[in-house]
């Protein structure tokens, strides 16, 4: 069997023809950070993580999409629904940051306890009743678009998303990824020399699992650019 080494190493077909690199501002300024998550992580398709991780009904994911919380659920007829991560009363936060778990039929918002199902319709409001001038209809949690291929979820953030086809060919491409490494064989375990700290940060974030969100993501909620530059 072909060991991970031996296909890893394999000469890769590349053009090294000159062209033209990203300078420093466009890792620093906050300008092109906004044009970057207008136009990529809330205009387009994006990978949100495994559907594995929100198999059965009830099951839900939280994560941050470039500073907006949104989470994924499972509901009770199997369907996958997005929503962002506000309550539509006061717009309080109601799930914690990359949390996970089960709800087996409603989510309840800890501000005023207002409650809703899988679906995002808005089912209890406690000491408010319905009347005339008060519709829960009218009030459900902000949807966002989901969809499933490959065995992964992606979501996209749009008011008026594009089709999901894009999703179907990332799909493929990190669905035909994950089985040539399997295929490879056993890894092998070694050791490497790394020049300085920043090459060693590299390699680490490459080692972790497929990430679903950008890493300057954190970085854009305290302010700062979304990539460190020195």
């Amino acid at each position: 069997m072909e060991r991970t080494t031996d296909f890893w190493l394999q000469p890769a077909e590349h053009d090294w023809r000159p062209r033209p690199t990203l300078s420093g501002r466009d890792h620093t300024s906050f300008e092109v950070w906004d044009e970057e998550r207008e136009r990529i992580w809330w205009g387009d398709w994006v990978a949100f993580g495994r559907a594995e991780e929100v198999a059965d009904p009830g099951d839900y994911v939280v994560r941050d999409v470039a500073g907006e919380s949104v989470f994924v659920v499972r509901s009770a007829e199997g369907r996958l629904n997005g929503f962002y991560n506000v309550c539509s009363h006061r717009g309080t936060k109601f799930l914690d940051d990359e949390d996970r778990g089960n709800r087996r039929k409603a989510f309840t918002c800890p501000y005023h306890a207002w409650t809703y199902d899988l679906d995002g319709r808005l089912i209890g409001t406690p000491n408010v009743r319905e009347n005339e001038l008060f519709d829960r209809s009218s009030y459900p949690l902000h949807r966002i678009a989901v969809d499933e291929y490959a065995g992964f979820v992606f979501v996209n953030l749009a008011d008026r998303p594009r089709s999901a086809d894009g999703c179907a060919h990332a799909g493929d491409r990190v669905h035909d990824r994950v089985r040539a490494v399997r295929d490879a064989g056993p890894a092998d375990r070694g050791s490497a020399r790394l020049r300085g700290r920043g090459e060693l940060e590299d390699h680490r974030r490459e080692l972790q699992r497929m990430p679903a969100l950008s890493h300057g993501a954190s970085r854009a909620r305290q302010g700062r650019p979304a990539v460190p530059f020195r």
